[in-house]
């Protein structure tokens, strides 16, 4: 069970300097997000889907407190900031691996999102 929270939850080097550069207050949150859409390819809508230990692993690799996250997605603003900056930063987005400039163009949000 801990090989696989560490292979399927583990930040690399990269994620976590990425991450330090959030506040503290969004740090959990962000990296529970970029590890559940690297796993299962989409963003956390119930936080209740992640098991205590994920929580407290990710936790600690953030170095904060395993405090379950409760931000919903739950309006367009919200929707859209987290997967757009998280797809910029992580390259998930189209229009920046194919040497596209300006802002993602509608069909390449609705890819990040998915």
């Amino acid at each position: 069970m801990v090989a696989d929270i560490t292979q399927e939850w583990g930040l690399s080097f990269d994620d976590l300097s990425l991450l330090a550069g959030l506040p503290r207050s969004v740090r959990l949150e962000a990296a529970l997000q970029l590890c559940y859409l690297r796993r299962i390819g989409q963003y956390i809508e119930d936080w209740s889907c992640i098991s205590e230990d994920v929580l407290s692993y990710v936790a600690s690799q953030v170095g904060t407190p395993g405090i379950r996250p409760v931000r919903a997605f739950d309006n367009r603003t919200a929707r859209l900031r987290f997967p757009t900056a998280s797809g910029r930063a992580f390259r998930f987005d189209p229009a920046i691996d194919s040497g596209a400039s300006g802002p993602p163009s509608e069909g390449a949000l609705t890819t990040v999102l998915r």
